[in-house]
């Protein structure tokens, strides 16, 4: 094996690995996300907190309405 393909694949090998990471993050961060939407929307169902709205009256007035 010469230097050059050595460089390379080291070169090779450090992108790869730094586009691994970035993944690893950007997926870390959209778990959190969700997990954070699933606990509000746990929240607004057990009335802990409240929607500015409430949907599911929404959804029934709009169905008499038709």
């Amino acid at each position: 094996m010469n230097i050059e393909s050595r460089r390379k694949i080291q070169t090779d090998y450090r992108e790869k690995r730094q586009e691994l990471e970035e993944n690893r993050n950007n997926t870390l961060e959209a778990v959190i996300i969700m997990g954070l939407l699933v606990l509000v929307l746990l929240l607004c169902n057990l009335n802990f907190l409240s929607l500015p709205f409430d949907p599911v009256a929404s959804i029934e007035k709009a169905k008499l309405n038709l």
